[in-house]
C-alpha cells in the first residue's frame, strides 16, 4: 500500500487547486474516475445514470490544467507523477493474444502490468521472430512498415485491458494495437 496524494487544478485560476490523500495508488485512481463521473453529474443532472468510456475519462485529463500526484516509495521520499503516468496506470493490467497461423494450438496469452509493457512485448514477439530468420545478423534492425506486415500477417492479435474507471476488460482488436504501438514508438523517436 502506497499512501499518495492527488493534485487537481481544473483551470488557470489557482483558486481551483484541490489536494486529496489516499491510502493507496488504487484509491487514488479510483478518485480520479469518481472526479470525472462529479463532473458529469453536473454536466447531465438530468441524466438517471453516468457511463462513459475510457477516452471520454482521458478527454477530460486532458482538459485540467493540472493532474499530477505524489506516491510515497519504500525509500521514505515521494516520487511525483503526471497526467500520462496515472492516464498509463488507469488503463493498466493487459492480457495479450497472439495465434500466428490457422493452428488453434499455436494461439498463446500473456500478461502485462501496463498497456505500454504490452506494445512493447509486441516489439519483442517480432524481433525474436526476425532473429530466427537471421540467425548470423548481429543486429535487428527494421522499421514500422515492416512490424505492422508482420502483424497483419498473423492470424489473430487481440488484447484485453483493463479499465479500472468500469472494473472490467475491454478488448481490442490489431488495428487499435498498430495504432497504440505507431504513437509508443513516435515518443520514443521524439517527435
Amino acid at each position: 500500500q502506497s499512501h499518495t496524494i492527488l493534485f487537481v487544478q481544473v483551470n488557470q485560476k489557482p483558486d481551483t487547486r484541490t489536494y486529496s490523500d489516499y491510502e493507496s495508488l488504487n484509491e487514488c485512481l479510483e478518485g480520479v474516475c469518481k472526479i470525472f463521473e462529479e463532473h458529469l453529474k453536473r454536466t447531465q443532472p438530468n441524466s438517471p445514470s453516468i457511463t462513459y468510456d475510457i477516452s471520454q475519462l482521458f478527454d477530460f485529463v486532458d482538459s485540467l490544467v493540472d493532474l499530477s500526484c505524489l506516491v510515497y516509495q519504500r525509500d521514505g521520499n515521494y516520487a511525483p507523477h503526471n497526467k500520462d503516468w496515472l492516464k498509463e496506470k488507469i488503463y493498466s493490467h493487459t492480457i495479450l493474444l497472439v495465434q500466428p497461423n490457422q493452428r488453434p494450438d499455436t494461439r498463446t496469452y500473456s500478461d502485462y502490468e501496463s498497456l505500454n509493457e504490452c506494445l512493447e512485448g509486441i516489439c519483442k514477439i517480432y524481433e525474436e521472430h526476425l532473429k530466427r530468420l537471421n540467425p548470423d545478423c548481429p543486429s535487428i534492425t527494421y522499421d514500422i512498415s515492416q512490424l505492422f506486415d508482420f502483424i497483419d500477417q498473423l492470424t489473430d492479435l487481440s488484447c484485453l485491458v483493463y479499465q479500472k474507471s468500469a472494473g472490467v476488460y475491454s478488448p481490442h482488436n490489431k488495428d487499435w494495437l498498430k495504432e497504440k504501438i505507431y504513437i509508443m514508438l513516435r515518443k520514443q523517436a521524439g517527435h
